[in-house]
């Protein structure tokens, strides 16, 4: 029964991103999976809500398990989601406080990267690439619409930090064919051997046409986006300065590190600990 659960949340969570379905899964009929989601997901303050409901459920369907019932390799997944689920409901609340677009992590930034490394195995995977980065303008407009909520609740970044996204969303604004998702997926598409050289050429142009109507304007829209809310951001000293920005610091600590510590502090000792402990033991090595 447990077994079951965790393939059927497996099943769910897997369709919400067509990006993290294909990183997860190369071969989707393996785990009896007959739909390729197509979607970048869903980005957007309702989505957030929504999923702290379900993370609500998910821990009380979560506590019908008794641990001590579960073989040693259940008892740890059961160990590790009823961590993840109480770490991720410390954001309850704090959901305008994420931070999609960010001058080096952020979205913007990786996106691209995740495109130029998106494998084909075969012509379903060039298919479902390109159906997913047309997708790209509609996912940012998502994007956009939730940091004017941020905006309006006096969570927006500064002006300082929107210069530095600025930058990073302008360096995509190049012609197609000089674009690195033009020259990474040439390389994909060529070593693909069912194939033939007409259909590679049809795949490359495809490919072209969907940089021009859809990936250019994706970030010209956000730089536009952003460049009319600049102004709107007045704390200049970071999350932390923010109404309940220490609360959310912790929470991304937690979240980022797996880990469950009361605070930012106690985690703090505990690596320092860690690493007197290591230093000794290489003392003695090295002796």
């Amino acid at each position: 029964r447990f077994d079951k659960f965790t393939q059927d949340l497996f099943r769910e969570e897997i369709q919400d991103s067509g990006i993290s379905f294909h990183f997860s899964i190369a071969n989707p009929a393996s785990r009896n999976l007959d739909t390729v989601p197509l979607t970048l997901g869903d980005f957007s303050l309702e989505k957030m809500k929504k999923s702290t409901l379900e993370l609500k459920d998910l821990k009380k369907k979560l506590k019908d398990f008794q641990p001590r019932s579960l073989t040693d390799e259940q008892r740890m997944t059961y160990q590790i989601l009823y961590s993840y689920i109480e770490t991720e409901l410390e954001s309850e609340g704090l959901e305008l406080y994420a931070q999609p677009l960010t001058s080096t992590i952020g979205i913007q930034a990786q996106l691209p990267v995740l495109f130029a490394e998106y494998a084909f195995y075969s012509r379903d995977d060039v298919e479902h690439y390109l159906a997913l980065l047309s997708t790209i303008d509609n996912y940012y407009g998502q994007i956009m619409e939730f940091e004017k909520e941020k905006s309006k609740a006096g969570l927006f970044m500064s002006d300082s930090a929107a210069d530095h996204v600025l930058k990073s969303c302008e360096a995509y604004l190049v012609q197609p064919s000089h674009s690195f998702l033009a020259e990474t997926f040439n390389t994909r598409i060529d070593a693909l051997t069912d194939l033939t050289e007409e259909e590679k050429t049809a795949f490359k142009e495809q490919n072209l046409k969907v940089l021009e109507e859809h990936f250019i304007p994706a970030y010209k829209n956000l730089i536009d986006g952003i460049t009319a809310l600049m102004g709107t951001g007045t704390n200049e000293e970071g999350l932390s300065h923010y109404p309940e920005g220490k609360r959310y610091f912790e929470y991304l600590v937690n979240s980022n590190t797996g880990t469950s510590y009361e605070s930012v502090q106690s985690l703090k000792k505990a690596i320092e600990k860690q690493m007197d402990s290591d230093i000794q033991t290489l003392g003695q090595i090295t002796k």
